[in-house]
């Protein structure tokens, strides 16, 4: 049985953590017929990322001697002897470019664990990740495919996550979430019964433990929320990285090595639960700001955005057009507007995501009316106009591209009265239910290749309203711990009925 295990930074910065990592490893070992994989990030200790401090060595920065410390007080935690000077310093003189630079640290924490494992008696061997190809973007690769054909002849293999070689054999990174992602192509690509992300903590909570009490585990979570989530900003899973296994239907789990066998929670792609706990999580993102445009056309405001390249996350037309922008995409980029608007600034967006929410409108008007909550603004989906079309657009990938709005405005020949967001999607409102669908699908598919491309038309007389999964508020960044502890303690003792 062929199974994957991702190990992440700080998993692989102490001894305990890898003797955790030894022990999962040791236990499957019992299966005589079983091999591993173990992908590993580079080391996080507190403050010091190896990956940083690596950018930091490529933009000219003396982290040479930190680098080298970190790493040999770990090999001397773990009892092995590594020349860790030496390593870094060759590849530190051939590195040429920041992809160069950065993927070092991953290389080097799989040379120190496989040593660490052979020192115990696994037959472990260490993998280059060159088998794993990319495209050529640099820092932001896409992986392309993997040759599995590498994984075979030992018991454990240790490969360096976060990279691999372009056609050309140049080194590529992948960016966020690249070691989580090579982990998934790998497990997909070789056939294995599942994949582990093992994280700090023991499973997926349903809301950050760090700022939010009482949160309660997640024993199972589908497909769906956890992209949702992940968009929405929690960082146990990057959306990316579950595809390749969400395609081959790879088992997905997630957990800690500390107590992975006992605790774990599932990715499935349905939860039989969802009529008892209709909601996964709550996740939120600060530093925001939301703009107000009153009287201008969709168009122009996309175009805007589009022509600074600053990517919008969340919109809502409810009388007015309202954006939500993180800052960091404000930071340095030219914005400018020739028509009036008003800006918004300190805000937080909190997501809550489930199965069963219901119509937005309810949903949202129960939560807010029951805790007197006071939102800068509501994202979510909105009801089908009388006699119209709605078109659905869900992408994960919209939040990541700028001028995605612009993309597919200029995919439609009819005019679009009323737009809305929700986590990874965006809702169409009041299209001519004449216009031509085969039309648009393919002028929205060639241009953009949406995850999934949905038309609805309402033949009432009345708005139709559906049910969503995920709604979001805007609220001023001071709030945003308390509002989500209130929500959080609000909806996970009561079902979804007690709120509409």
């Amino acid at each position: 049985m062929k199974r994957v295990l991702k190990s992440g930074g700080a998993s692989t910065a102490t001894r305990r953590g890898y003797n955790d990592l030894l022990q999962l490893v040791t236990h499957y070992l019992e299966d005589p017929k079983s091999e591993t994989a173990l992908v590993v990030s580079a080391t996080a200790m507190g403050k010091d990322r190896t990956t940083e401090l690596l950018r930091g060595c490529f933009n000219g920065e003396k982290n040479l001697d930190t680098l080298i410390d970190m790493h040999n007080n770990l090999a001397r935690q773990v009892g092995i002897s590594f020349n860790i000077e030496k390593y870094l310093r060759r590849k530190l003189e051939k590195a040429q470019d920041e992809d160069d630079y950065i993927s070092i640290g991953e290389r080097l924490n799989a040379k120190v664990l496989t040593k660490y494992l052979q020192s115990k008696g696994i037959d472990a061997v260490y993998v280059s990740p060159d088998f794993i190809t990319t495209n050529s973007t640099p820092l932001k690769a896409e992986i392309l495919e993997t040759d599995p054909t590498q994984l075979q002849g030992h018991r454990v293999y240790i490969i360096p996550g976060f990279q691999g070689k372009d056609k050309t054999r140049k080194t590529r990174t992948i960016g966020i979430g690249g070691s989580d992602t090579s982990g998934s192509h790998v497990a997909a690509d070789w056939k294995a019964y599942f994949y582990a992300i093992l994280k700090e903590q023991p499973c997926l909570k349903t809301a950050d433990p760090r700022t939010c009490k009482n949160t309660q585990d997640l024993q199972f979570i589908n497909s769906g929320e956890m992209v949702e989530l992940s968009v929405a900003g929690n960082r146990a899973v990057n959306y990316r990285a579950m595809q390749p296994c969400l395609i081959t239907g790879t088992t997905m789990l997630v957990g800690s090595a500390t107590d992975f066998l006992k605790n774990a929670t599932e990715i499935v792609p349905d939860r039989d639960d969802t009529m008892e706990n209709p909601y996964a999580g709550i996740t939120s993102r600060p530093e925001y700001t939301i703009f107000t445009f009153p009287n201008t056309p969709f168009q122009k405001i996309f175009e805007a955005f589009a022509q600074a390249q600053v990517s919008i996350d969340m919109i809502n037309s409810n009388g007015q057009i309202t954006v939500g922008v993180a800052n960091k995409e404000l930071e340095k980029k030219k914005l400018k507007f020739d028509f009036p608007y008003e800006v918004i600034e300190d805000q937080s967006l909190i997501s809550i995501v489930g199965t069963r929410l219901g119509p937005t409108a309810p949903f949202a008007k129960g939560l807010i009316k029951k805790l007197n909550l006071t939102p800068t603004e509501i994202y979510g989906a909105q009801p089908i106009p009388p006699q119209s079309m709605m078109i659905k657009v869900e992408d994960p990938r919209m939040h990541d591209r700028s001028g995605y709005l612009d993309d597919l405005m200029q995919c439609l020949n009819t005019e679009v009265p009323d737009i809305a967001t929700t986590i990874a999607r965006i809702y169409l409102l009041g299209l001519d239910p004449a216009a031509s669908q085969d039309t648009i699908r393919k002028e929205i598919m060639k241009k953009l290749n949406p995850k999934d491309l949905d038309f609805r038309i309402n033949n009432n007389q009345h708005p139709r309203p559906f049910a969503t999964t995920n709604l979001t508020l805007a609220v001023p960044t001071a709030q945003e711990v308390k509002t989500v502890q209130r929500i959080h303690d609000e909806l996970f003792r009561f079902s979804a009925t007690n709120l509409a």
